[in-house]
């Protein structure tokens, strides 16, 4: 795997002068050694005991009211802070971000003083500047959780998921070409195989990437040597890292 790995000092210096995506997956939790906890509430508050994989275990909720379930949830995720893996990585100026997190969090995380968040749910919406630091997109690949409105709202049933990943898989294809470009880098964390955005679903769009342009960070061995990942490393388009890309940023601009 040592071909995989790219030399830190480079990609501090593409990080500091190319454009750069980060992706952050749906477990925001794992960085930190804390789990997930507000999918563990969730699941608490309504005795679920599923053998769904990551957040598909919520399609095992009888929850009643959908919109008082989703409350719930706005008001659960108001309640827990953000952990602190994902306020380091808030510091950094990023070119946009991209995210399959139903976690409201994930936007709480991004507020910034040197910058306003413009979340994108729906593929209509025209992105004037899809790389602005100041005014930073934040694309959300399945919605978030509290909201019901058709467009904005997570999937919490089994075929409500199918839906919206044909929406997530046109906004995955935009970023080889319109937002990370060939010229930038995509950074991934709190990523793993259980996702909603599987290891295929990112196989077809990473082969689109030139040599040493993905980069996953918090990278286990289920990710490593999953057969789509494993290609893409052989491939050298994807750089693994065992450490978590906040420890990375920490260490690389704590004194900029």
């Amino acid at each position: 795997m040592k071909s995989a790995i790219m030399d830190y000092s480079n990609l501090i210096s593409r990080l500091r002068n190319d454009p750069s995506v980060l992706f952050i997956g749906q477990s925001i939790g794992m960085v930190d050694g804390d789990g997930d906890l507000f999918l563990k509430s969730i699941l608490e508050k309504y005795s679920v005991t599923s053998k769904e994989p990551g957040y598909s275990k919520i399609f095992d909720i009888d929850s009643g009211n959908k919109e008082s379930f989703r409350s719930w949830c706005q008001k659960l995720s108001d309640n827990l802070s953000v952990p602190k893996s994902l306020s380091i990585l808030s510091k950094f100026p990023w070119n946009h971000v991209y995210t399959s997190s139903i976690d409201p969090r994930t936007t709480r995380a991004l507020k910034a003083d040197f910058r306003t968040i413009q979340p994108i749910f729906e593929t209509s919406y025209r992105i004037n500047d899809p790389r602005s630091r100041t005014n930073l997109n934040q694309t959300l690949l399945f919605g978030q959780i509290q909201f019901y409105e058709q467009g904005r709202s997570a999937p919490i049933s089994k075929l409500e998921l199918p839906r919206r990943k044909n929406i997530s898989r046109i906004f995955l294809n935009r970023l080889p070409g319109e937002i990370v470009t060939p010229k930038g880098l995509l950074l991934i964390d709190y990523w793993d195989v259980e996702d909603w955005i599987t290891p295929e679903d990112l196989y077809g769009v990473l082969t689109k990437f030139g040599i040493g342009q993905v980069h996953i960070f918090s990278c286990n061995n289920d990710i490593r040597y999953n057969d789509y990942i494993n290609d893409l490393i052989t491939r050298k388009i994807v750089c693994c890292y065992e450490m978590s890309l906040s420890a990375f940023i920490k260490n690389a601009f704590d004194n900029d």
